[in-house]
Order: C-alpha cells, then structure tokens, then sequence
C-alpha cells in the first residue's frame, strides 16, 4: 500500500495508509441549486448534525475509516457543516470542489467564465480553502450528461483537468448511464491529466463488460458506487459485474460506493421526494450490511474486497493508478 503520500481531509492531511476502508463517492448533504433561496425552507442543522453523525459512527463500527463527499460547487455543499461533522466522528471526511453538469448545475454566472477563471476558483479552493471555513478541497468532481459533452461542460471538464495538474489533486466523475467516459478521459488527457488519476463513475448503471474493460485497460478507475440504487441497476447484477470483472483481473481497478445522500436541502417536490426516500433509506451502511455478503457468497474474495475499499482508494489517493491486472489472482 502507498505510505508517502497525504490525502486532505477537512481537518487537515491525514496519510493514506490511514485511511482504511473509504468510501469515495458520497454526499452528506445535497441540493439543487436555488435550494438556499427557498424562504420556505429553513434547515435544522443540529438536528442534521445529530442524526448524521450517528449514520457515521454506525459506519465506523463497520470497520470503515473515510468518506468522501464528492459535493461540488451550487449542489448544496457545506464545508462548514462537513468540518463540524468530522470533529464529532472518528471518520476522516474529505470535501470535494469542482462543477456539475450543465443539465442542473454550472449556471449562467459559471457559463461566462472562461477556462482559466474557472480553474483559478477550483484551485483556491484546494490551496487556500473553500472561502473562511478553513476547509480545503480533497478531490474534484466532473459531471457530464448522456448525449454529448456540451460547451460548457467541455470548459469545466479542461478546468478540472488543469486545477488537478495544477495541485496534485485527482478527479472523480459523474456520468449518465455509464456514457461518455471515454470523452471525459479524452478531454482530461489532452489537458495533461491522465487516466491513472481519474474515476470514472456510475459505470455500474451500465452492465458492459466490454465498456467496464475498455476504461479500465486505459488506466483509469472506474466506480461501482450507485451500490443499492435498485431502481437504475439491481445490486445482483453488480455483483454479477464486479465477480466477472475481478475474475478477469480488474480487481484493481474497481471503487466501490453507495452515492448516498445524508440530507436533500430544499422543499422537494413528490418526484424528487420518492428519489430522495429511495437514496435514503438503506444508509451509509448498505454496502457492509447487505452488499458485501452477498459479494462473497458470489465468490469473490476477502482479499479482492479489501483490494477495492483499501487498496484501491489508497492508490487513487496516490495518485498511482490501478496496479497491473491480474488475472484470476484474487478469486
């Protein structure tokens, strides 16, 4: 395991091989933008606070040491909120900065910045810290849609790329139903960013093998982190994906999450509701209490689980890229 290098936390830098087992795609609170406006809507944070804290200490009695909120700019993250959670846990938490897709996030004031505006901002946040909370930035969020990368989102994604050349930071992605993570690796790379230092998420909304390998033979990460969101993809057919996968020896290469949401911000409206009561109701602990069983039952191993909660974000942290494919070694 990698044991020279930091990862920064809200709280300060904290060595990899500290980290244990993490969670690399979640979101404690979240929001559309426009939430924070709502003078209907006034948050009860110490009641926030309480109840999600004791969310997190239930994880860390599951043996996990770190959670990233991958929260970018306009969706709802409090850097503020993620310091005081962490001083109340003995999970170590990791903010995000970056920018959304251009279908909810990046407007109208995002959309007139230019590259290098954009970049600036991302990388004062990882430097000098999300405006007075003291918190700096641990990762960058990309996002794009499903059809195609549009002007916007192309700005934001050469952004990122240069703000993560710029300070050693590295990028997680969002995509829709497993699209266009060739075109966000493509851009990353053109800016200097390879694929080593790249997550490419949602790839478990997709179950193709050929799509899985593809990325992961360019060097890339991919995340298995919608784990529980059975109305996109059933968890049997992830854990379907994930067996085959590291049977062929791409256990390295595979990040494992829930995408799970402590609390949506905002009066929600009935859709955006039963969504929200779908992504809360199994929790941060999901995949330790549910998923993980049924992934040895399927015969993956020990060994290849700790691989892809342990070793894996340790590397990413690292910024070293998975570790050479294996074939048929850890199952």
């Amino acid at each position: 395991m990698p044991d020279d290098h930091d990862v920064q936390t809200v709280l300060g830098k904290v060595p990899v091989k500290a980290l244990g087992r993490t969670l690399l795609h979640e979101h404690v609170l979240l929001g559309y933008p426009g939430w924070e406006e709502d003078s209907l809507y006034e948050p009860d944070y110490p009641a926030l606070l309480s109840r999600i804290a004791g969310s997190l200490r239930e994880l860390h009695e599951r043996g996990f040491g770190c959670l990233v909120d991958v929260t970018p700019i306009e969706m709802g993250r409090n850097p503020a909120f993620l310091r005081q959670l962490a001083e109340q846990v003995e999970i170590h938490i990791v903010a995000a900065t970056g920018f959304y897709h251009g279908g909810v996030g990046l407007h109208p004031y995002w959309r007139m910045k230019q590259i290098d505006d954009l970049a600036e901002v991302l990388i004062h946040e990882i430097e000098d810290g999300v405006r007075d909370t003291g918190v700096k930035a641990g990762i960058i969020k990309a996002a794009t849609r499903v059809e195609r990368i549009v002007p916007n989102e192309e700005r934001a994604l050469r952004a990122i790329a240069r703000a993560a050349v710029a300070t050693g930071v590295n990028v997680t992605t969002h995509t829709e139903e497993g699209k266009l993570g060739h075109e966000q690796l493509d851009i990353f790379e053109s800016e200097g960013l390879p694929s080593g230092r790249v997550i490419v998420g949602h790839m478990d909304n997709v179950m193709d093998l050929a799509a899985h390998s593809s990325l992961l033979d360019r060097g890339a990460f991919i995340g298995f982190d919608q784990i529980g969101y059975e109305f996109r993809m059933t968890d049997a057919a992830r854990i379907g994906g994930i067996a085959a996968l590291v049977e062929r020896g791409y256990a390295s290469g595979l990040i494992l999450s829930h995408d799970r949401v402590g609390n949506w911000m905002g009066r929600l409206t009935p859709f955006l509701q039963q969504f929200a009561d779908q992504v809360e109701k199994t929790g941060f602990n999901h995949l330790t209490d549910v998923f993980l069983p049924q992934l040895l039952a399927a015969g993956v191993t020990e060994q290849a689980i700790d691989q892809m909660l342990v070793g894996n974000p340790a590397r990413y942290f690292s910024g070293q890229g998975p570790s050479p494919r294996t074939e048929g070694a850890t199952r």
